[in-house]
């Protein structure tokens, strides 16, 4: 019976997906779904939220290379606010350029209360790392137009003017339409020798958790994924060795860190037949960090 229950919650859901993707293709809708706040407000002042929202990014940063003193930074979609952008410029780096699509209140009260909890988390994160006497965490990121900037735009327009030594995103790319685009981008903003690290969520994002089935989102058709998703920026369902082949496709040296596979696929041959054909351990990758490096032979 809970069986036959979940399946009926599952189809109606469906249809309600469906309908919040063809409200989100009428522009006024989509206006004020994107004036909200993407990210939960509750806990933004606990260790869970800041570690995801503000310090993460860093440290993967910090495992890959010595430091970012003096780095050119730029980060795709950091979401509602700047706390990651705060943290790296904490850690010494000269400019933050953050490029999303859909930019967020970057000086709001959610903004502004992250901003004060990275600031006072701070001396335990990173003990090893003094907060600069020129960083005002009350006036960020207002007042700091030399060292902080923000382009909204897509990642498919994105036009580079000056190079950066270091590119990062997390939990970005699983929902760009256009992953050959995202890789040009990532390897046009390079510098040469400069390093980009991408952290790739390829699960659901927790979409009918009652189901116990995570890979549910792989089962469904092209045109009807599309109907659920196209206008919403769900997940694109590119697999982890379609990053990989797009990444070193455009000339970038890759390496791989932390990637997650599960060990069994229930039903395999009941996914859509584009990701039978894959190789399973791709398609079974539930997240990995890319490791880009841009050489000068690139």
């Amino acid at each position: 019976m809970r069986h036959v229950v979940n399946r009926l919650h599952f189809c109606r859901d469906v249809v309600i997906d469906v309908g919040k993707n063809l409200a989100m293709g009428i522009p006024s809708v989509s206006r004020l779904r994107l004036s909200r706040q993407r990210t939960s407000t509750a806990l933004t002042n606990s260790d869970e939220y800041l570690e995801r929202y503000a310090f993460q990014t860093l440290r993967r940063v910090l495992r890959c290379r010595e430091g970012v003193t003096g780095s050119r930074v730029a980060e795709i979609g950091p979401g509602d606010h700047l706390a990651t952008g705060l943290s790296i410029l904490a850690a010494g780096a000269r400019t933050y350029t953050c490029l999303d699509r859909f930019p967020g209140s970057y000086s709001n009260e959610l903004a502004k209360r992250t901003y004060r909890a990275v600031r006072e988390n701070w001396p335990v994160k990173f003990p090893w790392l003094p907060w600069p006497k020129w960083l005002d965490e009350s006036r960020f990121p207002e007042e700091y137009p030399e060292r902080v900037k923000t382009i909204a735009l897509s990642v498919e327009r994105i036009t580079v003017n000056e190079p950066c030594d270091l590119v990062c995103s997390y939990a970005v790319a699983e929902h760009v339409q256009d992953i050959a685009a995202f890789a040009r981008v990532t390897c046009d903003l390079l510098a040469l020798d400069g390093m980009a690290i991408h952290v790739v969520d390829f699960t659901q994002h927790s979409m009918w958790p009652y189901l116990d089935d995570p890979y549910m989102f792989l089962r469904f058709p092209d045109w009807l994924w599309r109907l659920i998703g196209s206008n919403r920026g769900l997940m694109n369902r590119y697999r982890f060795d379609e990053f990989e082949n797009v990444f070193t496709g455009v000339g970038l040296n890759v390496e791989v860190s932390g990637r997650v596979v599960d060990k069994d696929l229930a039903n395999p041959q009941s996914l859509c037949p584009k990701f039978r054909s894959m190789p399973m351990e791709s398609v079974k990758t539930r997240e990995a960090t890319f490791i880009l490096r841009k050489s000068r032979v690139a």
